[in-house]
């Protein structure tokens, strides 16, 4: 099993995690045809935080994935996979 990093490689890859989710939502987001406002209108969230999400800077629990990616109609691994 791979050791995870600690300190502030720790916090780099969190950040770089946050932005790939922020990207997958937007990429879910758009191919699903649906705005901000929508999205976070379906999963009874403020539009604001959506916007956050999307831009690598929300930090979000693991229901509001779950709540995002029904919303979507995809899983939660798509939404945290590494696309590139």
């Amino acid at each position: 099993m791979k050791e995870l990093p600690i300190g502030q490689d720790a916090e780099l890859l969190k950040a770089e995690f946050l932005k790939r989710v922020g990207r997958n939502i937007r990429m879910a987001r758009i191919a699903a045809n649906k705005s901000q406002r929508g999205l976070a209108f379906e999963c009874e969230m403020e539009p604001a935080s959506i916007s956050r999400m999307e831009s690598g800077r929300g930090n979000l629990t693991i229901a509001t994935l779950l709540k995002i990616a029904v919303a979507l109609h995809v899983t939660p691994a798509t939404l945290v996979a590494d696309q590139a």
